[in-house]
């Protein structure tokens, strides 16, 4: 049973993370970690994950299953196309139905979704303008509490932070970018890190 609650309590604070995997995305990417670290969460992607022999469809299936909540970022929308994104958010969507996972989409342009995928029309669809600073906005106030959401100057130093410790991270990690496992796991202890020492979150 033990072990039961604390599979539930690492779902309830796992938050899937479905972006771009570009460089054109890196701040944004290091402004969701930044935010979500902030109010307690667990950051969680495909990327920084380990395979070990899975179908990565199927390992992505699993993730998202096992998070309370996933974040699916659709702004890379001009050609050529990115269809994992509108994939995987099909598949968080499928999870809404039948287990209660909760999903939030972002978009660079507001209302564009509304043409790139007209299906979904009626659920908000928040616009960042691809801007770190809307994406940490956007975070707090969808999954942010409201009686203890964190200052947004605070996560701010949080994302500058982050950004200082790329440069480095890279020349520890040759021929790795910050969307490789061992990049992504220090950004979160280093974001985890700075928020117990602004005293953002508790130690």
């Amino acid at each position: 049973r033990g072990m039961g609650g604390a599979s539930q309590a690492r779902a309830q604070r796992g938050v899937f993370i479905n972006v771009p995997y570009d460089s054109g995305y890196e701040r944004n990417f290091l402004a969701l970690i930044s935010a979500l670290i902030s109010i307690g969460r667990s950051p969680r992607c495909a990327a920084g994950e380990p395979t070990l022999g899975r179908v990565r469809v199927e390992q992505i299936f699993e993730l998202i299953k096992g998070c309370e909540v996933s974040i699916h970022d659709l702004c890379r929308v001009t050609p050529p196309a990115r269809f994992n994104i509108p994939f995987e958010l099909g598949i968080a969507y499928a999870l809404s139905r039948l287990h209660g996972h909760k999903f939030i989409t972002f978009e660079a342009k507001e209302y564009r979704s509304d043409v790139t995928l007209s299906d979904l029309k009626g659920i908000d669809c928040k616009a960042h303008g691809n801007k770190p600073r809307r994406v940490i906005s956007n975070v707090l106030s969808e999954l942010g509490s409201t009686q203890h959401a964190p200052d947004i100057d605070k996560v701010m130093k949080i994302f500058d932070h982050l950004c200082q410790a790329v440069p480095q991270l890279k020349r520890r990690h040759p021929g790795s970018g910050i969307f490789d496992r061992p990049i992504i796991s220090a950004l979160i202890a280093a974001a985890t890190d700075r928020a117990m020492r602004l005293g953002v979150i508790n130690p």
